[in-house]
């Protein structure tokens, strides 16, 4: 390969490893009493972010065990996007990780709910300037967003569950009513 052109591809391969979006991604443990255990969770802030300014929240259950790709990256990278087409506004994202996310969304259903309404929000709304929040799940994840619905909506300006799995006839029907509630 002559000079010239392997320049021109390590020049090409650097500008591609250049992200549009200079953001900063903090790893946290947060210690949750409703689930008797530390979580942890990944924080990414918005380019240009300006701690004197408040902005969005956007929680999402990281069940990346029941999605066939990258969910993180993919999560973060089309909300990025809808930044940059000015769909909506700069926004932070929080990924709430957990390594046996099926025992803890159907076993701790309301110790996960108290964790990600109360002890989550508070430990970012601490941290950063905030205003609305918003809940993101999907697979068996959104089943669970959407049994908890009637209480996480107190808490969450919206919530958005995506590709629903639920794990049983019996959940569904047990969803059903108390969304009909």
């Amino acid at each position: 390969m002559s000079k010239p052109l392997l320049f021109l591809f390590y020049l090409l391969a650097w500008l591609m490893s250049l992200s549009s979006h200079a953001e900063t991604q903090s790893d946290y443990q947060v210690n949750s009493h409703a689930l008797a255990q530390a979580q942890n969770i990944s924080l990414h802030l918005p380019a240009n972010y300006n701690n004197k300014q408040p902005y969005p929240v956007v929680y999402v259950l990281n069940t990346h065990g029941f999605y066939a790709g990258d969910f993180k990256g993919d999560v973060l990278h089309r909300i990025r996007q809808l930044e940059d087409y000015q769909q909506i506004p700069a926004t932070i994202v929080v990924f709430i990780n957990n390594t046996s996310w099926y025992s803890t969304l159907f076993n701790q259903t309301k110790a996960l709910s108290q964790f990600i309404s109360e002890e989550l929000t508070q430990f970012v709304q601490n941290k950063y300037l905030t205003e609305q929040s918003h809940l993101f799940a999907h697979s068996y994840g959104a089943a669970y967003l959407l049994n908890q619905s009637p209480q996480l909506q107190q808490h969450f300006t919206h919530l958005h569950a995506l590709s629903v799995v639920f794990p049983n006839v019996d959940y569904v029907q047990q969803t059903t009513t108390q969304i009909s509630q």
